[in-house]
């Protein structure tokens, strides 16, 4: 006999209600049992199980984070420090979007050797947003001229790659230090992150998701890990709208 498992992704949100009446219904469409949820509070699952021809069910997965499409900071108030420490052999994928244009660095992923900004009308080149890799021990930055929009960069040592299509090369002899990741750090420009991944020696270690805890809260959830990262700075962080489980 086959086994199913159902994810549990009701959540009691609303506007315009107090209270919210759930459905809770068979695989024919038939209803097993009702309940009420009050807006902002808990579910209480169903005391029957679900039925499902040929299958019996074995119990009810509950998310532990919601997943929203995008995270939207507070600029210059909003940042989150992954805790993470950058080396040779790191490689990090951000998927992202820059509200605008600005004469000044708009740091998405940084730490003190390794990271991405964009921004900064005119500083290394004449083009209205440039996108640059940061850190090298040699001196100047890598500057990459590109335009604005939706982009996943991925960078390390084989290179930028923005979109697919390969920028330029990284120095292999960046002066790493101690210094972690942060996300948005401390940006005054207004920015979207869609997902950020951190790579190691080619292996997936942290994978960041944009989420809402289950208070609601706005913040980044590593898929990884398991855990919540939270804003440290003294705003709020914007959440996009509420999309499926991968």
């Amino acid at each position: 006999m086959k086994r199913f498992l159902i994810l549990l992704s009701m959540l009691c949100f609303g506007a315009y209600a107090d209270t919210i009446n759930l459905h809770f219904v068979n695989e024919d469409n038939t209803t097993y049992e009702n309940k009420t949820c009050t807006v902002g509070g808990d579910i209480t699952l169903p005391t029957t199980a679900p039925t499902k021809r040929g299958y019996n069910f074995v119990g009810w997965k509950v998310p532990q984070y919601i997943p929203i499409e995008y995270l939207e900071n507070d600029p210059g108030k909003t940042y989150v420090n992954t805790g993470y420490i950058a080396n040779s052999e790191t490689k990090i994928l951000v998927d992202y979007i820059l509200a605008g244009n600005y004469t000044e660095n708009c740091p998405i992923i940084s730490s003190s050797s390794f990271g991405i900004n964009h921004g900064c009308v005119g500083c290394w080149a004449t083009a209205t947003n440039i996108t640059y890799v940061f850190g090298s021990s040699r001196g100047s930055p890598k500057v990459e001229a590109s335009t604005v929009g939706r982009r996943l960069v991925v960078l390390g040592k084989e290179g930028l790659y923005i979109n697919g299509e390969y920028k330029n090369s990284v120095y292999q002899d960046q002066a790493f230090r101690s210094s972690a990741f942060s996300v948005f750090a401390s940006s005054k420009c207004l920015l979207r992150i869609y997902s950020f991944q951190i790579y190691q020696n080619d292996i997936l270690v942290h994978d960041y998701v944009p989420a809402l805890d289950l208070s609601g809260v706005a913040c980044l959830y590593d898929k990884v890990d398991n855990e919540f990262l939270y804003n440290e700075g003294t705003g709020e962080f914007v959440a996009g709208p509420i999309i499926d489980y991968d």
